[in-house]
Order: structure tokens, then sequence, then C-alpha cells
């Protein structure tokens, strides 16, 4: 074994390539075969191997003098006499293994096996000079460092790790003063922003024209529902062709868009997000700081206003009317005219309320536009037969006056198919100026004295009359109490904001509406059109009471009307429920009976006012006494015992 190794050891510590290449060429295969039987009887436990001369363990190369070609183990390459084992380079005899270096015929294998002149165990290894183990720095060929050079790698080293350290400390001294600051800093601002009251809004904050400072949510909205009362009573004026008509934004259906959103708005500026974007923001409300608010025009209301303005303004398209003279219709034909743009005009308008509005009147300029004339004097042909009538009795009295004005307001009316008709639409307002008078109506259970007492009975005839006529009933309501001109279940209230009488032309044709009061004086109604019902087919209409309650009598003080005089001021009226009954006939046999409503009136007791003004304070007290008891009897004798 040592002869063998001998043969194989490099004769000097250094062999160049070319050396290499000589020696493993005349050894030849034979040499080859001799290493590989050496290796056998030469391996060890776990993995330990010996090839030629040199073994080699976990990545230990094999070079020298014996060259195997190319070899190759766990990524080990090994070229001409180098070899190369996980990052160790081997050139002219050299080994290493992982940090460790070889040369002149040492060898190391990991546990600590040293051959040739020396052997180092736990990774040194010494020969030919010096050479140092695993872990020893190296210069970039590869080589052991000296010790000066050693030295100098350490204390380098030993520099740049003080460095590192140094720069740790004033970093992590740099990070600590940043978050004192900005928890100093933090605290600064929590203090400022927290002095704002959350459940009240800042300063200086303005929706639109209402200075909101300080207010609350609710008192918010109530203070801008305020302003756009005061709004809508201001003036629009509409202008077109040198001319102009005015009219209240209130009639073009004012008002506001989005409030609660705004008022939260303002509620929240200054109270959410960073603090220091609250405290930006706070900073801003040392001066007047105005948020928007959203003004709109109502398109429906608007258009209907802007209609009646412009018929002073704009040559209108009229429609072909129709009258009935006898027994005969007379048609007067359509005329095309000219109208103002509702969208322009709307969208003007509305653009002006929203772009720095001084909340003063306002000037709108009328685009023209063509207008076709809605019902022409071809649809009026087919208006030949009479669909239905209807007629009660128009009294005495000043009423009457509202009677006329009512029906003259309806009469002539032209309903084309699928038109919807409202009797408070048609007749409103009822005031002195548009041609009504104080007459008896109905309220709070009594009758009261109103402009326009009496409509009711216009509204009522109309309403028997469409039903005969089978038009559509879209909306009705009975009165409140019982009336005396129809039967219950027959009636149609209409009030001003509060009750309306609707119907619906649902023929295929136009209807036309003839009213008046003759000279019996029978308010009635009679509707023309096409009729298009089944030949032989007759309707009726049918009261029925289900329930009475009968009214009383109540006593109530009058402390203007003279001592002991009394005075009825209401008459009873009799509590009654009923519905009505649809009965359909076909020639004159009945083939049909159907509720078609129902109503309740509520029972009113006959009123007396009771005088109680004297100068006699006792004498008076006694009759008040009285009248609390509600018994006639007693009510006589405390004014009868004082006289």
């Amino acid at each position: 074994m040592e002869d063998n190794r001998a043969e194989n050891r490099p004769q000097s510590g250094i062999q160049t390539r070319e050396q290499e290449g000589r020696t493993a060429s005349a050894r030849g295969n034979g040499q080859k075969q001799r290493g590989r039987e050496y290796a056998e009887a030469q391996s060890r436990a776990q993995g330990s191997r010996y090839a030629g001369v040199q073994s080699r363990e976990r990545g230990s190369g094999y070079t020298g003098a014996q060259n195997f070609a190319q070899s190759r183990e766990r990524g080990g390459r090994y070229t001409e006499g180098q070899s190369r084992e996980r990052g160790g380079g081997y050139a002219g005899g050299q080994s290493r293994e992982r940090g460790g270096g070889y040369a002149g015929g040492q060898s190391r294998e990991r546990g600590g096996r040293s051959t040739g002149n020396q052997g180092h165990v736990q990774g040194r290894e010494y020969a030919g000079g010096q050479n140092r183990g695993q872990g020893m720095p190296r210069n970039r060929a590869g080589m052991p460092l000296s010790e000066e050079e050693y030295r100098r790698e350490r204390a380098r080293r030993r520099r740049e790790r003080l460095i590192r350290r140094r720069r740790k400390v004033l970093l992590g001294l740099t990070a600590a003063a940043v978050i004192l600051l900005y928890g100093i800093t933090n605290l600064i601002l929590y203090g400022v922003v927290s002095r704002y009251p959350k459940d009240v809004i800042c300063k200086n904050i303005y929706i639109g024209a209402v200075d909101v400072s300080g207010m609350s949510k609710k008192e918010a909205k109530a203070a801008i529902e305020d302003q756009l009362e005061k709004d809508r009573a201001k003036s629009v004026s509409v202008e077109f062709g040198g001319k102009s008509a005015k009219g209240k934004l209130e009639e073009f259906g004012l008002r506001y868009t989005g409030v609660d959103k705004v008022v939260d708005q303002a509620m929240d500026y200054g109270k959410k997000g960073s603090l220091w974007s609250r405290f930006w923001k706070l900073r801003k409300t040392s001066k007047k700081l105005v948020l928007e608010e959203k003004l709109a025009i109502d398109k429906e209301a608007g258009a209907a206003a802007l209609s009646v303005h412009s018929d002073a303004l704009t040559d209108r398209a009229k429609n072909a009317t129709i009258t009935k003279k006898g027994s005969k219709f007379k048609i007067k034909k359509e005329q095309d005219g000219e109208t103002i743009n509702a969208q322009d005009f709307l969208k003007k308008l509305e653009r002006h309320l929203n772009d720095n509005w001084n909340h003063k009147e306002i000037r709108v300029k009328g685009k023209a536009e063509k207008e076709k004339a809605a019902v022409t004097s071809e649809d009026l042909a087919s208006v030949k037969d009479e669909l239905s009538s209807f007629s009660t009795d128009a009294g005495s009295g000043e009423r009457v006056q509202n009677l006329k004005t009512g029906v003259e307001k309806v009469n002539g009316t032209v309903l084309m198919p699928g038109e919807v008709f409202s009797m408070e639409e048609k007749t409103k307002p009822y005031t002195e100026e548009n041609g009504y008078v104080l007459g008896g109506s109905y309220e709070g259970g009594r009758v009261v004295e109103s402009y326009g007492g009496g409509i009711c009975q216009v509204s009522t005839t109309l309403y028997n009359a469409v039903i005969y006529a089978e038009l559509e009933i879209v909306e009705r309501y009975p009165h409140s109490m019982l009336v005396d001109y129809v039967s219950p279940s027959r009636d149609a209230a209409i009030a001003e904001g509060l009750l309306d009488f609707k119907f619906k032309n649902n023929y295929d044709t136009p209807v036309y509406i003839n009213g008046g009061i003759d000279d019996s004086n029978q308010l009635y109604f009679e509707i023309y059109g096409k009729d298009t019902r089944e030949k032989g087919r007759t309707i009726e209409f049918e009261s029925e009471v289900l329930s009475t309650e009968e009214p009383g009598t109540t006593y109530e003080e009058d402390s203007e009307l003279p001592f002991g005089q009394i005075e009825a001021v209401s008459g009873a009226h009799t509590g009654t429920e009923a519905k009505l009954w649809k009965i359909i006939y076909q020639d004159g046999e009945q083939v049909s009976r159907e509720e078609f409503n129902s109503s309740s009136y509520q029972k009113a007791d006959t009123i007396y006012a009771v005088g109680t003004q004297t100068d006699d304070a006792d004498a008076a007290a006694r009759v008040r006494e009285a009248i609390a008891t509600q018994d006639e009897t007693q009510i006589y004798a405390a004014i009868g015992g004082t006289q």
C-alpha cells in the first residue's frame, strides 16, 4: 500500500496540467484497474471511497498522478488533474474539501484523516508551508490568506461590525424620536379637534343661504325648510317675444333634493377622518364655508305653470271644439300655434337656481316651438251618441252662484281616449276672484260658510252621469255627512288639496261633457261620444242603507250671545252606513248585480248656542254649569232662575 501511494504521489507539491496529462497517459488502463482494486481493499464504512493514492469522502476530489479521464460524485467535477467538489478547487495535486486546502500529497477525510507529510484532525491541515482548515478566509484566487492578511481582514470586519452597530443605534434613536414627535403632535391635534362638539354643526358653516352653525341635524333641516318656503314665494319672470309674465316658484314645484345628505355633510365636517385632515378642515371654518344645496323643479308642475303663463305671451294652438245646439252638434276646426319649449325653459330655470342664486326674482327667456292642437275636428266627428245624463235640483240662495260657476268650468270638456279628468283641477281655486261666493259646506261635523260652498253638488251630479256612461272611476270620496240632493253612496265630495273626483275615458273615441242649469232650475250633465255598448243593454244603480245612528242635541256656550238666548247653530245628520249596487239588464232582464261602492257618514247632533253675555258673573257661572250637564231642563232652569 505504501508503495502504491509512492507511485501515485506527485513528485512536487504542484504539477502543471501538462505534467498531469503525461502521467495519466503513461499509466493507461492498467493503472486505472489497480486503483479500483486498491479502493475496494481500502474502502471504509459510511460512504468512504478511495481511488488511486488519494481518498475522497463526501465531496473529496481525486487528482494527481492518477487521472481517470473525468469523474463526478455529488456535484464534484474532475478534469486534467483538477478536482472540484461543492465549491472546492484542486489544481496541481492540491485538494480542498469544505474550506480545507490540501497540497503536496496531503489528504483529508471528514472526521480527521491525514496522509502524506502532515495530517490534521477536525478540518485543519498544513503542507509545504502553512495551510488553514475549514472556515479560513481566502483571497480571490482561492488561496489561504497569510497571517498579516488574515489580521487585516479581521480588523476590517470588526470595523464593519462596529459601523453596523452604530447605524442600528442611530436608526433606533431616530425612529424613537419620530414616534415620540408623532405621538406629541397627535395629542396636540386631538386636543384641538376634541374641543368641537359632536352633536352640533361647527361654526361658520352655511347650507346655501342658511347659517347652520351650532345647530343639530333636526334644527338644520327645519331652518332649510323655512328658507325653502321663503324661496317658493319668490317670482319667476317668463320672458318671450319682448313680453313677460310672472309666476311664483311655488307654482313650478320648487323643492330641495338631498337635504339629509347635505345636513349630514355639514354635521360631519371636521369630525371624521384622520386627526390631520380634521384639523385642516376645522382651520377652514375660521371663514365662511358654504355647502351648496341642490334645488330642483318638479317637471310636471313646472310644465303646467309654464303653460298657464305662456298663454299671454304666445299664440297657442287651439283645439277643435264641439257644442250642442238643440239636437245637433256644431264643431269648430282646430288651429296650430306656438308655445314655449317647456323642457328648455325648466332646464334653464333649474340651472339658474343652482348657479349661485341670490334668492331674488329670476328672469328666464323662453324658446319658441310649434304646437299642434291636441283635439282635431276629425276626432270630434265621432261624437254623436248620448252615453248618459243626470240632474239634481239646484235649490236657492247664494250657493246657486257657486253651482253656476262650477258647471260652467266643466261644460264643453272634451276628454280624449285614456285621458283622466280631475274635478278639483278643473274648478279650483275656490276664491272670490275665481267666481265663487260664500256658501254652506261641511267642516268638523257641522255646516259652515266658505267660498265655493255647494261645489260638491256639481261634482256629485257629474259623478252620477259618469257612472251611467260607464266611464272608469279613478278617485271618489263620500261626504263626511249625508247630503239631501242624492241617495246615500251616490255622492262625490271635493275639497281643495284634500279630496278630488277623478275619472278616465275608457272609450276608444273622445267624450264630450255638456252641462248647465236649465229653466227648471235643474243642474244637469250630459255625456256624449260613440256608444259601443251592446244593443239592448241598460244599467241601473241602487242605494242600500246598511245601518243608521240617530243624532242627539248638543248645547254650547256662546259668550258673545246675550244671556239666556238660544240659537240653532247646525242641523242634525243621521249617521249612516251604505253601499251602491250596479245592476245590469239585457233586453229588460237582470243579468248581474254587483257592489259598486260603499260609504260611511258620521252622525252630527243638532247644535244650539246658549248665550252667557251678562254682567252677572254668578248667573253666567250657573248657566255654564248647566251646559256642562247637557241637560235641557237644567239649562232652561238656570236661565229662568236668573231672569
